[in-house]
């Protein structure tokens, strides 16, 4: 949530989350900024070219290779029967199953696993993947403000700091509201509404109740207030602030009772999930966010991301994807919100989250997780190089038993009969080598 005042820009789009607005429209249609990220989506789908298979090669060169060899053969042995051994042993099938047979089978194992994959290039591309681009809000945290911490100061517990905070923003609306309201509700608090409420633009929030003076917000409105606060603090609050967290100092009657922090919380798994990532191969690991700068870069060195860009609209994000895919290895994008949507499909692989994924975010990626699971990230690139691997098993597989049958069939050791048993071996094999990817 931000906060917008008289004279400024709101976005076609936005979910009004309290107050009134009164809005002069400038821009319609493909001019608006939704319409220009339509726009965006178009452009990158329209620009992606078509991946060749080494199988679809093999296969359009096959069948007149062989026909070719089946004549030589006979012109080299004069020997029909030969000739026909060679032309019943050769198998084109192994080569050209190969790659829909594993596409197959690792997309049934990934949807088991609440992955969907809308398609097999998506797959090889990750197992060539060396860098993930993250969305942060509400992919690597939370995407809802959290009462992460109360400190207390005096005689003050925290449910007395939390009902001061509370009655001074129940009426506020401001987007930190309702992580206070939330923290009160979790504690069994009854909050009363508070009387003479009034919102310092900026600063923070008075109220009064039960006869206090309630003051909840930042050092310069209790400096505005003529509340005094120790240089103790004043130190602690400046770590949160390095720290990317907001906290909101709580005072009454003139002293100061507590300091309540505020933040998006951390997914659970991010940490494990973005080690496992580099576990997994992956060289690099972005963070691309519109939050401000501080925070961004908070967020990004507790994770141990590589680069961080913060303050970014979705046509910067999408130009950003657009600068790594000049370079040789594959990048995925991980993202949720509409604002990720351009950037999801630019790049090589989109991954959208799940619940908290919005439609249009999850129509433009190419691979949607079922639940907001980071550790589903890892997983899929891991079953993208296995099923690439499994791939490269099953075309070479294909390749030397067709050069040795071939070569055996035009030494005169196979039969006929023994060149038409010989026939289906690599075929059940590769379904073999492929099933295993259920596994």
């Amino acid at each position: 949530p931000v906060e917008k005042n008289t004279g400024d820009t709101v976005f076609a789009g936005t979910i009004l989350d309290s107050g009134f607005l009164q809005i002069n429209t400038e821009k319609v249609g493909i001019d608006s900024t939704y319409g220009k990220i339509i726009k965006l989506i178009e452009e990158a789908q329209s620009s992606k070219a078509p991946v060749q298979k080494i199988a679809d090669v093999f296969t359009n060169y096959f069948t007149p290779v062989v026909l070719l060899i089946v004549v030589i053969t006979f012109i080299l042995t004069r020997d029909f029967k030969i000739a026909v051994t060679v032309l019943i042993v050769a198998c084109p099938c192994a080569v050209a199953l190969a790659t829909p047979l594993a596409f197959v089978a690792a997309i049934g194992k990934a949807s088991r696993h609440g992955i969907l994959i809308k398609g097999g290039v998506y797959l090889e591309n990750l197992s060539k993947a060396k860098t993930v681009v993250f969305d942060k809000t509400g992919t690597l945290t939370e995407g809802v403000p959290q009462v992460v911490e109360i400190k207390r100061y005096g005689e003050h517990d925290e449910k007395e700091i939390i009902e001061c905070a509370a009655v001074a923003e129940k009426f506020s609306g401001h987007p930190l509201s309702g992580a206070i309201l939330k923290k009160a509700e979790e504690l069994k608090i009854a909050v009363p509404d508070p009387k003479d409420f009034r919102v310092i633009k900026g600063k923070g929030i008075t109220a009064t109740c039960s006869g206090r003076k309630i003051v909840l917000g930042s050092r310069e409105l209790m400096a505005d207030e003529n509340i005094k606060f120790s240089s103790e603090i004043n130190g602690y609050m400046e770590k949160l602030e390095h720290e990317g967290k907001t906290p909101l100092i709580t005072a009454h009657d003139g002293a100061v009772c507590g300091v309540i922090t505020v933040s998006d919380v951390i997914r659970k798994n991010a940490r494990e999930s973005l080690f496992a990532l580099r576990s997994s191969g992956i060289k690099k690991i972005i963070m691309l966010t519109g939050d401000n700068d501080r925070t961004a870069r908070a967020i990004g060195e507790l994770l141990g991301v590589d680069e961080v860009y913060a303050e970014m609209l979705p046509d910067e994000k999408t130009e950003q994807i657009k600068k790594l895919l000049n370079k040789n290895d594959k990048i995925v994008m991980v993202g949720d919100g509409i604002n990720d949507a351009p950037a999801l499909t630019q790049a090589d692989v989109g991954i959208a989250m799940g619940a908290a994924g919005t439609d249009v975010a999850i129509e433009s990626a190419n691979i949607a997780l079922m639940s907001d699971d980071l550790s589903k990230i890892p997983e899929a690139i891991l079953l993208g190089k296995r099923t690439f691997r499994t791939i490269k098993q099953n075309i070479t597989l294909g390749m030397i038993f067709n050069i040795v049958g071939m070569g055996l069939a035009a030494t005169g050791v196979l039969s006929p009969m023994a060149a038409a048993v010989a026939h289906v071996l690599p075929d059940f094999i590769v379904f073999v080598n492929s099933a295993k990817l259920f596994k």
